[in-house]
């Protein structure tokens, strides 16, 4: 996959996931599909974000342990919800949008999808702030085909991801099982 993407996939324990899937009602390995696609989504929104170090120096009012809010939780719609400023500075207006078509397309539930979108943008956002990669825009640019590739049709429809339908699609390749299931079926030309 890319090289970004495996250590912000590593910053989840096994036991973080557990206690999501419980929390949510979602299969272990669903969420952790769907996981892989936030990551890829946010890193996406960071790569086309022009203030980033401002939503960095943001990032230092958060404190954020995911264990307590986990352990301490009340509905769903209030977990995590500290990530919804950031969603709303790199994602205007798509943020919904970003998460409905995530749960459509990962086969997961709505509030789900949200839940796990903003763990996600907590986890990056808070690692990044610790250490940005010098280069974090070349790296974004080169590995932005892999990151376009992994993301399913519907979600790089609604980044405005150019040749979104002709993009080389990672679910379809391997893991026909989810690739069974897509809002945005393209017929393949002859």
């Amino acid at each position: 996959m890319t090289t970004l993407l495996h250590p912000f996939k590593d910053l989840v324990s096994n036991d973080l996931f557990v206690k999501l899937a419980y929390i949510c009602n979602e299969r272990e390995n669903q969420l952790k599909k769907a996981f892989e696609v936030c990551i890829c989504t946010l890193l996406v929104g960071i790569k086309n974000c022009k203030d980033l170090e401002v939503l960095l120096k943001a990032v230092d009012e958060i404190e954020v342990s995911f264990e307590k809010q986990l352990d301490d939780f009340y509905t769903h719609e209030n977990l995590f919800s500290e990530a919804f400023v950031y969603l709303n500075r790199l994602f205007p207006n798509k943020k919904e949008r970003l998460s409905e078509m995530i749960s459509n397309e990962m086969c997961i539930k709505s509030e789900s999808a949200r839940v796990l979108f903003n763990v996600v943008t907590l986890l990056v956002l808070t690692n990044l702030k610790k250490e940005v990669p010098e280069n974090l825009f070349s790296i974004l640019d080169k590995e932005a085909q892999i990151l376009y590739g992994i993301l399913p049709r519907g979600v790089r429809l609604i980044l405005g991801i150019p040749n979104a339908e002709k993009g080389y699609d990672y679910f379809e390749s391997s893991r026909p099982e989810i690739a069974a299931f897509s809002f945005f079926r393209f017929k393949k030309g002859k």
